[in-house]
């Protein structure tokens, strides 16, 4: 298929089956190039020759299996059916390029190079097609998040340096603008009630994850030590700066002993750098509420909101009207950053179990119908751990907790190691307006609907 079909098959096939190859040909490629770079890997297209032309911008309904010779191809301000498989095509030679480069390890990308392909794609992005039908609304989604997702990839490696040279401010500007036009076209998407991009999708996650990472190597690190050195002597770096928080971090030995332990801070001697950090901290707030809005409906994908919430969560809080107050009284720490993670994390968590209670719920329902196939994986809830976890009484779930007395009562959560004599009330704030009643139901049910792991 991936040659034309006019030179190859002259004679052998009708009109209408060199139309479908193409059609068939162009959608190869698509499925290819997108799964090789969600997966880090070369496009397969790399090393192959192909001159399939792009398909007619003719409607389904205009092609039989007999005709002889086909109509006239409308113009391109016409939307059609396959008018998607006939602008996406123009992007395609340097999509296949930028993973052919971007998954190099021996490439070095000058800056001059990102800005040439950055231009390059900008100008595909211009020219893109504004069709008023409303059937376009996923195709012209699509077009446009394929090219941005290359804006990301190309400009990343540079962004995160932009504290430290502003020639590569807008690295970090293009960084932030892609991840917000990537959010919010998926947002238009879910208002408008167009949830199967959303949900086949993984963009927010991946850019989510990277935009992260360029804010924490932007922000002003304090404190880094090595968490192998002893709980004395990493408290004692964190007085040398003045951060008092830290003497009620956990000991270091429960730590990865290689893990550097830092607090992210906004910036304070950069006024570009700072902005930028709170403008791509607002982002990653509103791609976590997108993407928390995905498991939600979906069932699944909790360990990477996970992921997603701790990253997030563990930079900087949004920064006080005084930004020159923060960088000497901080009004977080690490622990509390982690606190925020799991309170967040936790609340998702039990929102999806009150769902489940109700057996005559939809939603409850069809998790059912997949549950009845697949058993809790050992690997995420370990055999022996649903008669372990309990709801409390006074703290997480509230103190008005309702127990019907027909089920043994969830009575504790075990998060620590076991010295900590404070518990699930140290670590959790109440949350008198969440009322669950978790009798019946074990952590094993719940984990099962993430089995596929897929999102």
């Amino acid at each position: 298929m991936h040659r034309d079909p006019s030179l190859v098959t002259t004679g052998k096939v009708t009109e209408f089956e060199r139309e479908m190859k193409k059609r068939l040909w162009i959608t190869i490629m698509e499925l290819e190039l997108q799964s090789s770079l969600e997966s880090g890997l070369q496009s397969s297209l790399t090393a192959l020759y192909w001159d399939s032309p792009a398909p007619s911008n003719l409607p389904d309904d205009t092609l039989m299996a007999e005709m002889q010779e086909l109509p006239e191809s409308r113009p391109m301000e016409n939307f059609t059916s396959v008018s998607y498989l006939c602008v996406s095509p123009k992007s395609i030679p340097l999509r296949v390029h930028l993973l052919q480069l971007l998954n190099d390890p021996s490439a070095r990308l000058q800056y001059s190079e990102v800005l040439q392909y950055d231009a390059q794609i900008h100008e595909l992005l211009r020219s893109l097609p504004q069709w008023d039908d409303p059937r376009a609304t996923i195709p012209m989604a699509v077009l446009r998040l394929q090219l941005r997702q290359f804006v990301f990839i190309l400009h990343q490696s540079f962004a995160k340096l932009a504290s430290q040279k502003e020639r590569y401010a807008y690295s970090f500007t293009a960084c932030v603008e892609s991840t917000s036009a990537i959010v919010n076209t998926h947002n238009e998407l879910v208002s408008q009630g167009i949830l199967a991009l959303n949900n086949m999708r993984n963009e927010i996650i991946r850019t989510g994850l990277m935009l992260s990472r360029i804010v924490y190597f932007n922000c002003t690190l304090h404190g880094r030590v090595k968490a192998s050195s002893s709980a004395p002597a990493l408290k004692a770096s964190y007085f040398a700066d003045g951060q008092t928080h830290f003497a009620d971090i956990p000991s270091a030995k429960h730590l990865a002993p290689d893990l550097e332990v830092s607090l992210a801070v906004v910036p304070q001697h950069s006024f570009l750098a700072r902005t930028l950090c709170i403008a791509a901290i607002d982002v990653l707030k509103l791609a976590g509420q997108t993407y928390e809005q995905k498991v939600m409906r979906m069932g699944t994908g909790y360990m990477e909101y996970w992921l997603l919430s701790a990253a997030i969560n563990m930079l900087p809080p949004s920064p006080p009207s005084s930004s020159t107050a923060q960088s000497t009284n901080l009004s977080d720490d690490i622990p509390a950053r982690c606190k925020r993670t799991l309170d967040q994390f936790m609340a998702v968590a039990l929102r999806m179990l009150d769902l489940q209670k109700d057996p005559e719920a939809s939603f409850a329902s069809s998790l059912r119908t997949t549950l009845s196939s697949a058993s809790p994986s050992d690997t995420r809830t370990p055999k022996g751990v649903g008669a372990s976890i309990a709801a409390p009484s006074v703290g997480l779930l509230g103190s008005q907790a309702p127990n019907n007395g027909t089920h043994s009562t969830l009575r504790s959560i075990e998060l620590s190691d076991g010295n900590d004599p404070k518990g699930m009330d140290g670590t959790f704030d109440t949350l008198q307006d969440m009322q669950f009643d978790l009798s019946g139901w074990t952590f094993p049910d719940f984990w099962a609907f993430d089995l596929s792991g897929d999102f």
